[in-house]
């Protein structure tokens, strides 16, 4: 469980696989592991949804690369308040969520949108 404690050493735009177990053990409320995975699910997969999403939909509320994007929301910090995050916060609370992340690369029939 040590990559749950130390996140700093993911690299940026990584690809992670994210074992089932994290999700089985948060769910079981297991005793050893439920806050760490908690932690994890909360800081890194809820997380970047939510600012991929945000991301996405200021480029395209505003005509922007995604690598203009941080420049003109610190520049432009309003912008955010426009985006709607309800269809995240509805994702995230489905009753029969299944996350799967497969790369592009793996699956041709997947659009990468970042």
């Amino acid at each position: 469980m040590k990559a749950l404690i130390d996140q700093s050493k993911i690299p940026r735009a990584s690809f992670v696989f994210i074992d089932s177990n994290i999700f089985t053990y948060f769910l079981l409320r297991d005793d050893e592991f439920f806050e760490k995975c908690g932690r994890f699910l909360n800081n890194i997969v809820i997380s970047e949804t939510l600012f991929n999403f945000v991301k996405a939909e200021v480029c395209k509320n505003h005509g922007l690369k995604p690598n203009e994007f941080i420049r003109y929301v610190k520049e432009n910090p309003e912008s955010i308040e426009d985006v709607d995050i309800s269809d995240v916060i509805e994702v995230f609370t489905m009753a029969n969520l299944n996350l799967v992340n497969v790369p592009s690369k793996l699956n041709p029939d997947v659009e990468r949108c970042s």
